[in-house]
């Protein structure tokens, strides 16, 4: 069984080390230093940009080290675990959900330009993939957005790896309405981190489901 939980393992993160960033309604800031109530820029499922908050920090471990993917399209380059979903663009119509480890040369990323010190609309272009590297890294950071995805770097990825993003969404729902509602206290007591840096409940959550709907 894959070392996870929906995108909170030691192959299934963002880098950290100051390699990944996320935009913030003031600004850039990297991504070990997102917390959850922070609302960072996404694209939504209709194509418009806007802030979504991060619930959960479904892994933080900044001394971990591990191995990811350096996808580089010409202007810009993703750190990204190879099981971990990233949006490609396929006909110029159709946006995929597809894991990292499946991306090809030529491969078009969806990209996102913003103005990194202010509030901006940006614009959404996409870029080929122009080459692809395994490479080391230190520290592994994966923000739950309530959206179910993120910009990082300025590239679309999803939430979520090993299990399909629209299955990971939908199970992770129960959990996205209590963080709603719970005070802050209890949602921190609930969501508290294994030794790993991963929830325990997600962990859990992962593991009963992975047999059923994990891909492959």
């Amino acid at each position: 069984m894959p070392d996870n939980s929906f995108g909170g393992s030691s192959g299934c993160c963002f880098a950290g080390n100051n390699n990944s960033y996320v935009q913030k309604r003031r600004g850039r800031v990297y991504i070990e230093s997102l917390k959850v109530g922070d609302e960072v820029l996404v694209i939504f499922g209709d194509g418009k940009l806007g802030y979504s908050e991060v619930w959960c920090m479904a892994h933080e471990d900044a001394d971990k080290e591990t191995e990811f993917l350096e996808l580089r399209t010409p202007n810009r380059e993703i750190h990204i675990s190879p099981r971990h979903f990233i949006a490609v663009k396929k006909d110029d119509v159709e946006l995929d959900m597809v894991m990292a480890n499946k991306i090809k040369i030529g491969d078009f990323l969806v990209v996102c330009d913003v103005n990194v010190d202010a509030d901006s609309e940006g614009t959404i272009t996409n870029e080929p993939v122009v080459s692809i590297e395994t490479i080391q890294g230190k520290g592994i950071y994966n923000p739950f957005t309530k959206e179910g995805t993120l910009l990082v770097n300025g590239i679309l990825a999803s939430c979520y790896a090993e299990v399909k993003p629209s299955l990971a969404h939908n199970a992770l729902a129960p959990f996205r309405a209590m963080y709603s509602v719970t005070p802050k206290v209890v949602m921190d007591a609930i969501m508290t981190p294994n030794e790993g840096g991963i929830p325990h409940v997600l962990d859990a959550a992962f593991n009963v489901l992975e047999p059923v709907v994990a891909e492959h």
